[in-house]
């Protein structure tokens, strides 16, 4: 348990019958880098959800020299807890980072943040897999059209090839539909599109499933040309699908696709 003295920085922590007291007087960086480092997860989930406004405290240069390396150690964190809670803070530390140098930050976070949520998409634990889905999401309203393509979108590609992983289709899934206003027309129809036709027949069902669900934000991208020539007829596949639980979620979507024509 953290104890905090009105508005100063906690200066107890308890983890079972161990206490440790530490010193009012840390500076921010000195809290972060010994939360940050701790033995203790619940003092490491402190760091990771203070991340962000540490940033923002202790400037540009020292995020990048001693926050960022914190941040890819505790991207393999044994706490599922705090893998999970960290991929929540990316957008915002990937904000903090463009703002406050738009040239180097950028690149900081294509360099640095942006390989830590790839690789936490093939996580097994589906909260901290879920959590980098939509940590990427987010990032790529961030990036520059290159590497929407180039890196989010390739990552994505990637995972829907994954044979051996049913959960990373699943993803990838998910993904292509939540990027597509921010893959654009182009990349929508030349490889989106593409990529969930061919998952239409995926031999998980459940990818199945989570395809059906899917059209409905490609199609707004997309031309309605395309939508009639190549998604409604792979996703009248899914209405008449062999499984249940895929004709189910094909006609639960039905009506927003349908909105989706312009």
């Amino acid at each position: 348990m953290f104890v905090r003295k009105g508005q100063g920085k906690p200066v107890l922590a308890r983890a079972g019958v161990e206490n440790v007291e530490l010193e009012e007087s840390f500076s921010a960086l000195e809290r972060a880098r010994h939360f940050g480092t701790s033995k203790l997860s619940l003092q490491r989930l402190v760091f990771v959800n203070e991340l962000v406004d540490c940033a923002h405290e202790i400037g540009y240069e020292a995020t990048v020299t001693h926050l960022l390396p914190l941040v890819k150690q505790l991207a393999g964190d044994a706490e599922v807890l705090v893998r999970q809670s960290l991929v929540g803070h990316f957008g915002g530390l990937a904000g903090f980072l463009i703002q406050s140098d738009p040239e180097r930050g950028y690149q900081k976070v294509v360099d640095d943040v942006l390989p830590v949520v790839s690789m936490l998409l093939t996580e097994k634990a589906s909260e901290v897999r879920q959590g980098a889905a939509d940590a990427l999401t987010t990032l790529a309203s961030h990036l520059r059209s290159g590497e929407r393509g180039d890196q989010v979108l390739m990552t994505v590609i990637a995972m829907s090839h994954n044979n051996d992983d049913e959960d990373a289709r699943g993803t990838a899934v998910q993904l292509l539909n939540s990027l597509a206003e921010a893959l654009g027309r182009d990349l929508c129809q030349q490889f989106v599109g593409v990529g969930l036709i061919a998952l239409c027949e995926d031999p998980a069902f459940r990818v199945r499933k989570a395809t059906a669900s899917s059209f409905a934000e490609v199609a707004k991208v997309v031309d309605d040309d395309y939508v009639l020539r190549r998604l409604l007829p792979a996703f009248g596949g899914l209405v008449h699908d062999a499984h249940w639980g895929v004709r189910k979620s094909a006609a639960e979507s039905l009506v927003g696709l349908a909105m989706s024509l312009k």
